[in-house]
């Protein structure tokens, strides 16, 4: 899956990924995973590529809706570009 890094976190082990896509009536959508890596993974918030792993999918509640938490595990991050101004090459 493409997409950005919106949220690092769990000791730079977990991050929080944006893929935008655009919807069939031609508006702009996303769909937002949750990234675990098994050691830390450098990524910083804006960096763009393509990122891979275990897809699992969880049911949620919030406020009387209920969604899909999605999750990917073991993941891996490639073709990394970096944020804007950010010198740290992965």
């Amino acid at each position: 899956m493409n997409g950005s890094v919106e949220q690092t976190f769990y000791d730079g082990k977990g991050a929080r990924i944006k893929e935008s896509f655009v919807k069939r009536d031609g508006t702009d959508g996303a769909a937002y995973y949750s990234l675990f890596a098994e050691q830390p993974h450098g990524l910083n918030v804006g960096d763009v590529g393509k990122f891979s792993g275990l897809l699992g999918i969880k049911s949620e509640e919030y406020e009387g809706k209920h969604f899909a938490k999605a999750t990917l595990n073991n993941a891996k991050a490639e073709g990394i570009v970096p944020a804007a101004g950010d010198d740290n090459p992965f």
